[in-house]
């Protein structure tokens, strides 16, 4: 009897035992549980936070500088980079305005220089045409018009040879 009064005790205190112990890691799984659902949500959290920064410092002004450059290749040289930083995008930014700024230079100096040979062209006391490559009359002055037979705005974008067979050379 008593050999199985002990067992009964024996086998109670294992229950409790294993009670304990089932107790103790359900709880330390819950715990676990947990700690995994929060480092989770911390993930998403930095995830969500790193595509905002690069959107906002690498995307934004990626996508700013392609629409700048569109509307420069459209003719509009009045663009430029905003810069917001002082990373490698702001040094990419400081030379694209640096080069606006000087093709905006050179056209103006070429129209410059247009202006100028154009005026010499139509003072000169002598008849000129500026030709194209394919000898297309790019300009001509008053006086070449005169000694071709034509209005001025007439020989404009017209192949010299239609222009000069048309003339009569008595001499030749």
């Amino acid at each position: 009897r008593q050999v199985f009064a002990n067992l009964d005790e024996l086998q109670r205190s294992s229950d409790g035992v294993v009670r304990a112990f089932e107790v103790r890691a359900y709880a330390l799984r819950l715990r676990m549980l947990r700690t995994l659902a929060g480092s989770a949500a911390l993930m998403v959290l930095v995830f969500v936070a790193g595509l905002w920064m690069t959107r906002r410092y690498i995307v934004g002004p990626v996508l700013r500088a392609e629409e700048a450059a569109r509307r420069i290749r459209g003719g509009d040289f009045s663009q430029r980079l905003r810069i917001d930083t002082h990373d490698e995008l702001a040094a990419l930014g400081g030379s694209f305005n640096a080069m606006v700024d000087e093709v905006e230079r050179l056209l103006a100096e070429l129209e410059q220089r247009r202006a100028h040979a154009a005026t010499v062209i139509q003072s000169a006391p002598v008849g000129i045409a500026v030709l194209t490559g394919d000898l297309r009359v790019l300009e001509g002055n008053r006086l070449f018009a005169e000694l071709v037979g034509c209005d001025e705005g007439a020989i404009v974008g017209r192949p010299l040879s239609d222009i000069a067979f048309d003339l009569d050379y008595p001499d030749l």
